[in-house]
């Protein structure tokens, strides 16, 4: 007699997944993914948005503390405030060649050396001289107490007040 080969159940035998089980798993696979797919591309797009934002907001920052540094140090005038040689609304320069002004979409700082750039693709620079008052514009750009500098890049604008360290210690 030959020997009997062992019975397997059926279950055993059909241990395969059947078409309508992975159909069912295709779909179900396929709406994960349409829901994560959005998900995914907003996060690229948002990131992409911060670094570039990032960015101006970097190149725009260094301007702004050059920009506060050229005119802290600004020399004094002999009959006005601040010795300024040249100024109007993207530009100041002051007696002893030192300033900044707008160059085409180029921020520049002026001085003894020659030009260097401040910041680039910048879309506009606004110089607004104050009186004491902060409010009205003084007689002559050299008698500003203050200075109102706006700075435009791409989607954001910068504003800055800078008080020149020549009027420290004056009355008003």
């Amino acid at each position: 007699m030959r020997p009997s080969a062992p019975r397997q159940s059926p279950r055993t035998r059909n241990s395969a997944f059947t078409l309508i089980e992975l159909t069912m798993a295709m779909v179900i696979i396929g709406i994960i993914s349409a829901v994560i797919t959005p998900v995914i591309l907003s996060a690229t797009d948002t990131y992409a948005t911060s670094r570039t934002l990032r960015s101006e907001s970097q190149n725009i920052f260094f301007a702004i503390d050059r920009i506060t540094s050229i005119v802290r140090e600004a020399p004094p005038g002999t009959a006005t405030r601040l010795g300024v040689s040249n100024a109007s609304p993207t530009s100041l320069v002051f007696s002893d060649g030192t300033g900044f002004r707008l160059n085409g979409t180029d921020i520049e700082m002026t001085g003894a050396q020659g030009n260097a750039p401040l910041a680039r693709d910048v879309s506009g620079l606004t110089i607004t001289f104050l009186d004491d008052d902060g409010q009205s514009p003084p007689d002559q750009p050299a008698n500003a107490h203050r200075l109102r500098v706006a700075i435009s890049s791409g989607s954001q604008d910068f504003v800055f007040y800078i008080f020149p360290r020549v009027n420290v210690g004056e009355p008003g």
